[in-house]
């Protein structure tokens, strides 16, 4: 009897020493995971930015068209 009890402990163990190295390695990979997400998130808000100023730009693009057709109108024959 002893003896199947003390397999038991040993194989508990075992069992919590492998449900501790599983339960390390998902806190890494979710680690890993959060630090991906916020990279996504940090790219997300770059983009929106730069889209931001891309619109302000072809607007400012625009805006020098129709002044240059102005002008070129003074010169029409």
């Amino acid at each position: 009897h002893l003896t199947h009890i003390t397999e038991s402990v040993e194989t508990i163990n075992s069992l919590n020493t492998q449900v501790a190295a599983a339960s390390e390695q998902q806190g890494q990979m979710v680690g890993a995971v959060n630090r991906s997400l916020t990279g996504i998130s940090q790219l997300s808000q770059t983009s929106a930015k730069n889209a931001c100023q891309v619109d302000a730009e072809v607007n400012t693009l625009h805006q020098l068209t129709d002044q240059l057709k102005e002008l070129t109108n003074h010169f029409k024959l």
